[in-house]
């Protein structure tokens, strides 16, 4: 009847019963409760599969009598999604992924890598900003779709690009040589401030200071300007001839 229990055990403590609305087979002692079977299976509403457990072979949990979880020789297979508060894994645990295992992504103890070992790209895709960060929070780089690229140093921008070239803020250094190409190919100094300069002790200048235009050397030695076959110095305006300088022959003003 119910509530009517069959103890097992000395003390009690296997307990079967019904109690009116619910079934049991409960554990009450201090030992663990063992079910014991070559091949279990667990069933509901008679049918569907909730747990099946081969002998020497792995244990299978289902939903809606569909597999999700079977355990394998080499670990786990999961069907479907995995929701999850959390995932912890050691140094040199890896998280593989691809038919050939071509990404990886994984903490060596000392570095943490993205590891893409296949033969296509790595792509990163977003849609609005990409920021990457220091763990500081600082910003080492901005990226974002269908504008600009930033890069930071100290998480102050020093270069972006625009739909119309580059931005530069500060000085340029360690470059062997600055390419421009295009049908537009320009390289402007927007400001009356501001110089072309070359040399260690900035001696060439190149600038306008709002009124005049000036090549000057500004260091100790000689300011050459070489031409192979033949100089000539005009009107910007007119074309009017000021002088002309020809190589092996004459000087004409």
């Amino acid at each position: 009847q119910d509530n009517v229990k069959a103890k097992f055990g000395d003390a009690g403590d296997l307990e079967i019963y019904h109690d009116a609305s619910n079934s049991y087979i409960k554990d009450v002692g201090t030992g663990d409760l063992i079910i014991e079977s070559t091949n279990l299976k667990l069933r509901v509403n008679g049918t569907e599969n909730a747990i099946l457990a081969d002998a020497n072979a792995g244990v299978t949990l289902y939903y809606d009598s569909n597999a999700r979880i079977s355990a394998t020789n080499a670990g786990a297979t999961i069907t479907g999604t995995i929701t999850a508060d959390g995932l912890t894994m050691g140094d040199n645990e890896k998280a593989i992924f691809g038919t050939g295992g071509d990404l990886e992504v994984y903490h060596s103890g000392s570095t943490s890598y993205i590891s893409d070992i296949g033969t296509g790209d790595l792509k990163v895709l977003f849609s609005n900003d990409f920021i990457i960060e220091g763990a500081n929070g600082e910003t080492c780089a901005k990226f974002t779709e269908d504008a600009s690229v930033e890069l930071y140093y100290d998480n102050s921008k020093k270069f972006e690009t625009t739909t119309g070239g580059i931005v530069i803020t500060g000085t340029t250094s360690s470059t062997d040589t600055i390419a421009v190409t295009g049908t537009d190919a320009n390289i402007k100094v927007d400001s009356d401030t501001g110089k072309f300069i070359a040399g260690t002790g900035n001696d060439l200048q190149i600038y306008h200071d709002g009124s005049n235009s000036y090549i000057k050397d500004a260091g100790s030695g000689i300011l050459y300007i070489q031409a192979d076959n033949q100089l000539r110095l005009d009107c910007a305006t007119t074309g009017e001839k000021f002088a002309r300088f020809y190589k092996d022959g004459q000087v004409e003003l």
